[in-house]
């Protein structure tokens, strides 16, 4: 099943499992300058950027698939 898949989209969908544990460990163990709150919104803007990157890797993950 993992060979018609390409290293670029193996590696975007690492990457988004990657920020995922991030924004959850954030919530189960947050950092003791921040709180829970304010430790998971941070978490959170930085999967927003990563989630956008991703949006780019996938795209061309695609074009690359399709040819």
């Amino acid at each position: 099943m993992i060979t018609p898949h390409g290293l670029l989209e193996l590696t975007g969908i690492f990457v988004a499992a990657g920020v995922g544990l991030r924004t959850a460990w954030a919530w189960i163990a947050p950092p003791a300058h921040l709180g829970r709150g304010p430790a998971l919104a941070e978490a959170g803007r930085l999967a927003v950027v990563v989630a956008a990157g991703l949006v780019g890797i996938f795209a061309v993950s695609a074009l690359i698939e399709r040819s």
